[in-house]
């Protein structure tokens, strides 16, 4: 604004000049013709010719001003330091871009507002903020630094300069003059923070007990604390005309350690070891010297600072404690392997008694769901021959009489099942592998199934299967039963179960699909753990033992069992045995002679 008063003013003093030029010319038009060739040449070189030359220099000058504003403008732009332009009422009325950064306001944000109220700090120094307010009110200027808030409420240090601008008498304006110096203040800060740190260091080694020095990066003693003095019995001058290791070695010095030190010293490591010190008068005695590299911030080497600690009571004590360590070691390893001994065989008991248990409740739990149905079916047929047997034709007998034998076969592969299980758990199941029809087992496995499940329907196609297959015919029967007998059992309402048979590469596969209650896909892969039952199978009959036991035998015989279901649609297990078995190379072997790739003691655990 006040540049553009002084422009204002220089061109008014222009147009003044130029009009009163305009009024001379009118006036030579009404002149007289008599004198005009006279009037003209006067006008020419005593009007025109000064008008013109003064209209000229004027605008030289206003150019000149407006290069000069420029100037200013942009240093005003450029500068790092937040200017800022005030009203009489200390209203900004502008400001350039580095205030903007500095504060976080736009230029249109500030515009208008009286700075105190836009970065007052709820903690700034209310002392300072009176003095500014009194040197301003006697347009006077001031210069402070004071806590101040950005536009985001974060806080910052603010160094600024506020000049009051007057013409005569007339003030005109503020010109603020800002810098950010919270870095400043920080750098200060912990500048002062590292004195302090640096005199209670200094505190601290002139007062420590352990022995304290400085090497140069020349390895030259400059500086030693009053107790590395008290320990050695030398000064520093003595130090240095001669190095510390030399003056403190003696007879009995382990020259390995010395060595040690050398070395690591030479190629800057820190060391760290206990050697025996002579002092200048005295006996020698034990230290822990410990020498640490210091490096300055551009890497270079600059020395090394060593600690020595008087260990001296403590390795007389460890020479105590030696002298009856090894005397104490046998003692504690002779009664140590006493109770290990013990501790061993009354696990040993502990677990015996515990498969015990194990092995009576999972009899008694199968025995008393699974062995229920074939005694209610014999008891059921015993009953009616008991009534009608006078009524009973021979064949008809002869019926019944399958039936019993049929059930009571069906109780003795039961109890194959649950010995089975019982001699995997304990590593002691024998197999007995021989040529047998695939196809026959699994047919009679279902015929069995029918037998019990008269309303179900058990669908059979093993047309793919090989003629003969190697392997134990009485396991794999058991294998075969309880994956059909889960078919039958957790089919659902639609009681349909389907077996089919086929060869892929060198396996012969049998898959049993129901349609039954299917079980969720996160207790898939537990399947097949012992007693573990999916969430599915609640209030249906069963022990958890069978699937565990069915994938141990076909691994026995180096087999793959598979299980892939869909909740609440159905369950599919998938069989591979192989056609090539490995048993053929050793027939009558049992689990421990002949054990494929899985552990039997982990598989039924």
């Amino acid at each position: 604004m006040m540049f553009e008063s002084q422009l204002t003013t220089l061109s008014h003093a222009i147009l003044a000049k130029a009009r009163g030029a305009l009024e001379s010319q009118m006036l030579v038009r009404d002149m007289s013709l008599v004198g005009g060739l006279f009037i003209v040449g006067f006008m020419a070189f005593g009007v025109f010719l000064p008008a013109h030359r003064s209209t000229v220099s004027a605008l030289d000058e206003l150019e000149s001003e407006k290069a000069r504003v420029q100037k200013l403008a942009v240093c005003a732009e450029h500068t790092t330091k937040g200017i800022v332009l005030g009203d009489a009422t200390g209203r900004v009325t502008w400001c350039n871009e580095a205030f903007c950064s500095m504060t976080g306001y736009s230029a249109l944000e500030i515009q208008g507002k009286r700075l105190i109220q836009l970065l007052r700090h709820p903690d700034a120094d209310e002392t300072v903020l009176a003095n500014i307010m009194s040197r301003l009110a006697e347009r006077e200027t001031v210069d402070f630094e004071i806590l101040a808030l950005n536009k985001f409420g974060g806080d910052f240090w603010l160094r600024g300069s506020i000049t009051p601008v007057t013409e005569g008498k007339r003030f005109l304006r503020f010109v603020h003059a800002f810098e950010d110096v919270t870095e400043e203040r920080e750098i200060e800060s912990r500048l002062s923070t590292a004195r302090e740190e640096s005199d209670r260091l200094a505190l601290i080694a002139r007062h420590a007990s352990d022995g304290m020095a400085i090497l140069d990066a020349e390895f030259d003693i400059v500086w030693v604390n009053p107790a590395m003095s008290r320990m050695t019995g030398y000064t520093r001058d003595e130090f240095r005309s001669s190095s510390m290791h030399e003056l403190m070695q003696g007879p009995l010095s382990d020259p390995r350690a010395i060595e040690r030190i050398m070395t690591d010293i030479a190629v800057r490591k820190l060391v760290a070891v206990e050697v025996l010190a002579y002092p200048k008068q005295g006996t020698p005695y034990w230290i822990e010297a410990i020498h640490t590299p210091i490096f300055e911030t551009n890497g270079d080497f600059a020395g090394y600072v060593i600690v020595h600690r008087d260990i001296t009571e403590r390795k007389n004590l460890e020479l105590e404690l030696i002298a009856n360590r090894d005397d104490l070691a046998a003692r504690v390893e002779e009664r140590t392997q006493t109770i290990m001994n013990q501790s061993f065989e009354l696990e040993k008991a502990l677990d015996k008694e515990r498969e015990l248990n194990r092995m009576q409740t999972e009899f008694v739990s199968m025995a008393s769901h699974e062995f229920r149905t074939p005694l209610t079916i014999i008891d059921g047929i015993a009953r009616r021959i008991e009534k009608r047997a006078d009524r009973f034709t021979p064949d008809e007998i002869r019926e019944k009489s399958s039936t019993i034998r049929s059930t009571v076969k069906r109780m003795t592969m039961l109890v194959e099942r649950t010995l089975d299980a019982s001699r995997l758990s304990s590593g002691r199941i024998r197999l007995t592998p021989e040529s047998f029809s695939l196809r026959t087992l699994i047919e009679e496995v279902c015929d069995r199934q029918r037998e019990v499940a008269t309303s179900h329907e058990i669908s059979v196609d093993l047309g793919d299967l090989p003629a003969e297959l190697f392997g134990d015919s009485r396991l794999l029967d058991n294998v075969f039963t309880n994956v059909v007998s889960n078919g039958v059992k957790y089919s659902g309402e639609k009681k349909q179960v389907r077996v089919t048979g086929c060869v892929e590469e060198n396996y012969a596969i049998v898959r049993v699909r129901d349609t039954g209650i299917g079980i969720p896909k996160d207790e898939l892969p537990k399947i097949f753990q012992r007693f573990f039952r999916a969430t599915t199978s609640t209030g249906i009959p069963g022990t958890g033992i069978g699937l565990n036991l069915v994938k141990s035998l076909v691994e026995m015989h180096y087999g793959i069992v598979e299980i892939d279901s869909e909740e609440g649609e159905w369950t599919e297990f998938t069989i591979r045995l192989p056609i090539e078995s490995p048993l053929m190379a050793s027939p009558g072997s049992n689990a421990e002679d002949d054990e494929p790739s899985t552990d039997l003691q982990d598989t039924a655990a």
